[in-house]
């Protein structure tokens, strides 16, 4: 092979990795952004429990928010993935930033990912599920749980929210706070559906693999993503 083939081959290999790169940095980011929107709404349902049409209006999006983090989770998951892929077949590669997976960080999410494989692939497949969501008497799209704690009250309160059909013979989860770290004035925000997830602590998890990747990836990129607004103005006679 010639050089100018192996300068080519580097080139592509080098481009393939930066797009990898700013898809990982793109995917944290919106997911602290759909997080943080996702707090303020519970706080919001939190504050005004009583107002049922505030509620139904917040509920929807907070759903939303709730499994659009499952899905970006697992965008992010197989990005990553991709790094090692990229990779597998030229491991001697100087493109190669050789990212460990014995990583404390990159481990602990490997290991949420599990749970998050089986939601997105619920979610997505929902029509396959119909019949046991029936049998298990389960909201077809979750239930979100969280607790909020002020220590002046004393108390913790925890929520639950449903969607869809009430389901009379159904025990509905709530979040348990006995014994966790709490973040102040909301946390352990949880979905529950054929597996459960908690959003808050999977939050912690990607923002402390952030940190990580920026550590380890030796590679000439800031992991903060950039962007760029055109417009075209047009003019009629």
């Amino acid at each position: 092979m010639n050089d100018s083939v192996i300068s080519q081959d580097d080139a592509n290999e080098k481009q393939r990795l930066f797009h990898v790169y700013d898809g990982i940095s793109y995917t944290l980011q919106v997911m602290n952004m759909t997080y943080a929107r996702l707090i303020d709404t519970l706080l919001s349902i939190s504050n005004n429990p009583q107002d049922k049409s505030h509620v139904h209006r917040c509920h929807l999006s907070a759903i939303d928010d709730a499994w659009s983090l499952i899905d970006s989770t697992n965008r992010l998951h197989n990005l990553l993935d991709s790094i090692w892929t990229l990779f597998s077949r030229n491991p001697t590669s100087t493109n190669n930033p050789r990212l460990k997976k014995k990583l404390p960080e990159i481990q602990l999410f490997l290991r949420d990912h599990k749970n998050i494989l089986l939601l997105r692939n619920t979610i997505q497949h929902i029509e396959n599920h119909i019949t046991q969501f029936v049998a298990e008497q389960r909201p077809l799209l979750g239930v979100l749980s969280w607790a909020t704690w002020n220590p002046s009250d004393k108390f913790a309160k925890l929520y639950m929210l449903s969607t869809g059909i009430i389901l009379e013979k159904r025990e509905y989860p709530f979040v348990n706070p006995c014994g966790q770290q709490f973040r102040q004035p909301i946390d352990l925000v949880t979905l529950f559906s054929l597996e459960s997830v908690c959003l808050s602590r999977l939050i912690d998890h990607t923002t402390n693999l952030a940190r990580a990747l920026s550590n380890n990836l030796k590679f000439p990129f800031s992991l903060e993503s950039q962007s760029m607004l055109a417009s075209v103005e047009l003019h009629f006679n």
